[in-house]
């Protein structure tokens, strides 16, 4: 999704993801934030963010991957379970 949320200049906000078990293994997410930062760059658009689950290393894993920077840890960020998330952020 795309947002300018007040004066905040576009950005595009990774919301929700997930592999299904039987497809884990596959690079999949990797294969998505790839064409999706290509397609994104193409409408001009050089900011990208995104939250995790402290314990969610596999997605960790993916943002590093693509150079996002963790810039902060977010308390009590979910629920069921309550737990901390990281936010993450890349600007191209």
């Amino acid at each position: 999704m795309i947002y300018n949320w007040g004066k905040e200049r576009n950005y595009v906000k990774i919301t929700n993801m997930g592999t299904k078990s039987s497809f884990r293994g596959q690079k999949l997410a990797h294969k998505l934030f790839e064409t999706m930062i290509n397609e994104m760059k193409e409408e001009g658009m050089r900011d990208f963010r995104g939250e995790t689950r402290v314990t969610n290393y596999p997605m960790q894993k993916v943002f590093n991957d693509f150079d996002f920077k963790n810039v902060e840890t977010l308390e009590g960020y979910y629920d069921n379970p309550t737990e901390d998330a990281l936010r993450y952020h890349l600007s191209i």
